[in-house]
């Protein structure tokens, strides 16, 4: 037994990703959160959420692709804590990689192709977000 579970994200999985997300954003090791009101809008630093790891019905991680400045794709991954990331990080890393290539094919015979479909996909959703905030 592993002692968590991976699956690919679900909408539904947003609000805690986002949670997760500005916390690191923050380099917040507590538990506070800003009230909805007053949540900074998402820029493409949020990424692709791809993947997360679940334990004990609760979510400890999740992992996202991005773009860098070389417009290379990468997937990173954000945890709640050291310690979930030491338990997960490198099993959700790989699940993700297929959620990705299954996700938008991966042929990666036009690599500027398959960057252009996820930076464009980051920004309709970081888009939809913000707008839906």
């Amino acid at each position: 037994m592993i002692g968590f579970d991976l699956r690919a994200i679900c909408l539904s999985d947003l609000d805690d990703i986002i949670k997760i997300h500005q916390k690191e954003m923050r380099g917040n090791t507590g538990t506070e959160q800003l009230p909805e009101n007053l949540r900074p809008g998402l820029t493409e630093t949020f990424g692709l959420p791809l993947g997360l790891a679940h334990s004990e019905n609760r979510m400890i991680g999740y992992s996202y692709a991005f773009v860098d400045e070389k417009n290379e794709i990468h997937i990173s991954s954000s945890f709640e804590n050291d310690s979930e990331r030491a338990k997960a990080g490198e099993v959700l890393l790989d699940f993700s990689r297929k959620v990705l290539y299954s996700s938008f094919g991966g042929d990666y015979k036009d690599p500027a192709g398959e960057v252009a479909k996820i930076r464009n996909s980051i920004r309709i959703l970081v888009d939809w977000i913000n707008r839906a905030s």
